[in-house]
């Protein structure tokens, strides 16, 4: 449900981020004014992190660069191989 009132001037520029931010700083103001603060620290920091991610994209920096890759993002086909058995399990060639 929208909280923040529609603006009263057109947008230059990205008109969706605009109303984005409007709706987000509503959204802070009246958590804080109801007592909520962790709801104002959770929308605080969604919008730190969306400044921060569309600043690092504008200077050629893109976060899947720095990540490395991990098992959990590789098909379980690709790790089962890779899979040690455990001594004693069924699996195990040294059961009869």
């Amino acid at each position: 449900m929208r909280k923040s009132e529609p603006p009263g001037q057109p947008i230059n520029g990205n008109a969706a981020k605009c109303l984005s931010y409007r709706e987000a700083w509503t959204r802070v103001n009246l958590a804080r004014t109801q007592g909520f603060p962790f709801e104002v620290i959770a929308i605080l920091e969604s919008i730190i992190t969306d400044c921060l991610v569309r600043y690092l994209a504008a200077r050629g920096v893109h976060l899947g660069q720095v990540r490395k890759p991990s098992d959990a993002d590789r098909p379980l086909a690709a790790i089962a191989p890779e899979a040690h058995h455990v001594e004693g399990s069924p699996e195990s060639p040294g059961r009869h």
